[in-house]
């Protein structure tokens, strides 16, 4: 009989039993904050409150002061130039509230005024701080031809002297053999024309020491006005 192969196997280890001698480890705990937790809520309930505090101001409607019909610089306000018009409006640009419109009526105009326009403080001015130190308030009679035919209230304006029409030179009136600018700037606060005249009424604020040059010019017609660009 052939020998038999022995055959040998390693011994198998069963697993060792748990005992009170072998430890386990637990997983870490997360240590909860109390104070950060109230600090995150607490900055939240702030964003939402700003956030609704913005809102509603930005679409807060409040009743101010707007300009109902043209109204040219220099000429007082009435009751019947103003509106009240309620509007969501930005409070940087600080327009008259509407209950302030007792206090408007009788105001000058500093600015041409335009309809729907928001009156802030600025456009307005008392008729005796329409004159500034140094200047003056002064009347001309212009022909045709001396002015721009879109003359307005608010233009700037240079008067210049004219050469005198040929035949048409009063002696001693003025210095005739020169031309010249006789104001460098001045602003026109009215202008109308009378029925029946070709001649044009022209209110200007010019500076003082020009005002008797101007004077002497108009009354020989020796003046011209150009429309200068809005400083």
């Amino acid at each position: 009989m052939p020998p038999t192969a022995s055959t040998s196997s390693s011994p198998q280890r069963a697993p060792a039993p748990a005992g009170p001698g072998r430890l386990r480890l637990a997983p870490p705990r997360q240590r909860r904050r109390p104070a950060l937790v109230a600090l995150a809520l607490l900055l939240i309930l702030v964003g939402g409150v700003a956030a609704t505090a913005l809102y509603l101001r930005a679409t807060q409607r409040n009743p101010v002061l707007a300009v109902a019909r043209p109204v040219t610089m220099g000429h007082t306000l009435t009751d019947a130039d103003l509106a009240a018009v309620s509007l969501a409006v930005d409070p940087r640009l600080r327009p008259l509230p509407a209950s302030a419109r007792s206090q408007v009526v009788g105001q000058a105009a500093a600015v041409n005024l335009v309809p729907g326009t928001l009156l802030l403080r600025g456009m307005l001015t008392s008729r005796d701080r329409l004159l500034k130190p140094g200047q003056g308030l002064i009347g001309l009679a212009v022909k045709p031809g001396q002015l721009p035919d879109e003359l307005a209230p608010g233009d700037l304006v240079q008067v210049v002297r004219t050469p005198p029409a040929t035949g048409n030179q009063p002696p001693g009136e003025v210095d005739t053999t020169q031309t010249g600018v006789l104001a460098g700037a001045a602003t026109v606060l009215s202008v109308s024309a009378p029925d029946g005249s070709d001649t044009t009424r022209v209110s200007l604020i010019v500076p003082l020491d020009a005002a008797g040059a101007l004077y002497r010019a108009n009354a020989t017609g020796q003046l011209a006005l150009i429309v200068l660009p809005a400083a």
